[in-house]
């Protein structure tokens, strides 16, 4: 879940309950221009995605963010081995 920063979390709580309702999702927010963030910053990219999922290629991923993320994405996830059949993805613009 990336964001630029704190304020712009959605759904946190919701998405904290998914996570004691299904031990296999991992929620991992990411926060690409806060400097004062305790966990991931940055993009996303392969090695933060190997870092949290032990075996990627046989992970499911939900990808949902504009263009230029999405062939980001579409660009680790390949790097790392994981299967097109596994990539889930919807693109929108604001």
């Amino acid at each position: 879940w990336s964001n630029r920063d704190e304020s712009r979390l959605a759904f946190s709580e919701e998405i904290q309950r998914a996570t004691e309702e299904m031990p296999n999702f991992e929620y991992v927010p990411v926060m690409s221009d806060s400097e004062n963030w305790p966990g991931e910053r940055g993009r996303i990219d392969a090695e933060m995605i190997a870092r949290h999922v032990p075996k990627p290629d046989n992970a499911e991923y939900y990808v949902c963010g504009p263009p230029a993320m999405l062939r980001s994405m579409l660009a680790h996830l390949s790097s790392l081995g994981v299967p097109r059949h596994r990539i889930h993805h919807e693109v929108f613009e604001l």
